[in-house]
C-alpha cells in the first residue's frame, strides 16, 4: 500500500487489496487502522487518535520513514482486530520505503 505521513491509503496493489478484501474505493484515504479493521481505529478518537495508537508500529515505521527517508525491514507490528465478536491479535512484519511524498507500506508475512 502506498500510504502519506498520516497513514492514510493512497494506492494499493491487487495484493494488499485481496487481503484486506476491499477495493480500492473503499479503503483510498482512509487511515490503515480503519482499512484493516482495528479495534482502536473504530473507537470515538478515531485511528491514530488513541494512548494506543502511540505504540503502533505500523504508524511508527511510517512516520520515521516519512520524515527520516530510512527504510525499514521486516518490523514486527499487532493489529487488535474483531473476528467473531472476539477480540483478536494478528502479527504482521512490515517493511517501508519511501517514494516521492509517500511511504510504501508492504506486508512481508501474517501469522
Amino acid at each position: 500500500m502506498l500510504v502519506d505521513n498520516d497513514v492514510r491509503v493512497i494506492g494499493a496493489n491487487a495484493l494488499a487489496l485481496s487481503f484486506v478484501q476491499k477495493e480500492l474505493p473503499e479503503i483510498e484515504n482512509s487511515h490503515g487502522g480503519d482499512v484493516f479493521e482495528c479495534i482502536y481505529a473504530a473507537t470515538p478518537e478515531g485511528c491514530g487518535k488513541t494512548i494506543h495508537c502511540s505504540g503502533c508500529a505500523i504508524r511508527i515505521a511510517v512516520r520515521d520513514t516519512f520524515h527520516s527517508g530510512s527504510s525499514h525491514r521486516e518490523i514486527p507490528a499487532y493489529l487488535k482486530c474483531e473476528h467473531s465478536g472476539q477480540p483478536t491479535r494478528i502479527g504482521l512484519l512490515i517493511s517501508t520505503e519511501k517514494i516521492n511524498e509517500t511511504v510504501l507500506l508492504k506486508i512481508d508475512s501474517v501469522t
